[in-house]
């Protein structure tokens, strides 16, 4: 009885801690994520239209161009592009939460990207904030269901499973503790320098920054680029339903879509990769799917490409027409 008392003592002692710690240190600021959502919450009101997913929505689908097109075409729209580079599922899931829990009261429709499930943090190390801020317990269990599926078929007891798993946990454990708030006192002594403010606004503070125009796709990227190319226009790409998990979290962003009073839309970006996971006939939405070269030329040209899963400048206002066509060619929202 002595020992449970005491183990009570020491948990009841470290949410404490991580509550003092959270009144005592104010949250850093998340890069990407904190500039937009300050702005976002200032502005909330003004948007019916929102984009929502990795690089592949922030720097291709430009409110600059998108919104004059839509009201051309008799559908007028204010957008705003909450992409964030590097921001996979189901970490776009959260962040949607973070931007319906303010209530915008003109939403009209959700734009979401769908992406790969980020389960060994790509272009996303697990040491950074960003890592850190989106592994609360939701998106914690999806991924580790996700890596070691409980069922009579898996192998539970690969050690590489729970090699990959292992992160997500000590990110769950550390943001539920606020020990990484805890650690920020020691900074200045350790010479570490707070992180300095992105350009995540753009030029038209509408959230989206494209790359800059490439004159020339070439070297050794260029070599898988057309290597790739020759599978797709070949029509022998691998295309796959979505898994359960990722289908639970994005069909859980839809359902907050709704719940908004908002419609959701679905869309796969233009990249070059062989193998495509697409969440047609999974889900009720409408998705656009960009992947195709034989029908979106254009958009695999390399002339327009940044690379083989981004486009350039010149690409993104392309797209960004190509976007709003399709657009406009869905029954306006009921609002």
């Amino acid at each position: 009885m002595k020992s449970v008392v005491l183990i009570f003592i020491f948990f009841a002692s470290l949410v404490g801690s991580a509550a003092l710690i959270s009144r005592v240190i104010p949250a850093a600021p998340i890069p990407q994520f904190s500039e937009k959502l300050a702005y976002f919450t200032e502005h909330k009101d003004e948007f019916d239209t929102l984009f929502i997913g990795s690089s592949r929505t922030f720097r291709q689908l430009l409110p600059s161009i998108f919104d004059p097109l839509m009201a051309a075409g008799g559908q007028p729209t204010r957008s705003f592009n909450f992409g964030l580079d590097a921001m996979f599922s189901p970490e776009d899931a959260y962040v949607a939460e973070k931007i319906f829990a303010l209530r915008p009261q003109r939403l009209q429709r959700v734009i979401i990207e769908v992406s790969g499930f980020n389960l060994d943090f790509a272009a996303q190390p697990a040491e950074t904030r960003r890592a850190l801020h989106w592994h609360d317990l939701r998106r914690t269990l999806l991924l580790c269901r996700s890596i070691l599926p409980f069922n009579k078929f898996s192998k539970i007891s690969n050690p590489a499973r729970w090699t990959r798993a292992g992160p997500h946990v000590r990110l769950f454990f550390v943001r539920a503790l606020n020990l990484g708030e805890a650690t920020r006192l020691l900074d200045p002594w350790r010479g570490v320098a707070a992180a300095a403010p992105q350009w995540v606004m753009g030029s038209a503070s509408d959230g989206a920054v494209p790359y800059v125009a490439e004159t020339e796709y070439v070297g050794e990227n260029r070599e898988g680029f057309d290597k790739d190319m020759a599978v797709l226009r070949a029509g022998q790409a691998k295309v796959s339903p979505l898994s359960p998990e990722p289908l639970q979290s994005i069909q859980g962003t839809i359902a907050r879509v709704r719940a908004l009073g908002a419609e959701p839309v679905l869309f796969i970006a233009p990249m070059a990769v062989t193998r495509i996971n697409s969440p047609t006939g999974q889900v009720a939405a409408p998705i656009f799917d960009f992947s195709d070269p034989n029908r979106w030329p254009v958009l695999f040209d390399p002339a327009n490409r940044y690379d083989r899963a981004h486009l350039n400048s010149p690409g993104s206002r392309i797209f960004t027409r190509i976007f709003a066509e399709q657009m406009l060619a869905l029954p306006p929202p009921n609002h």
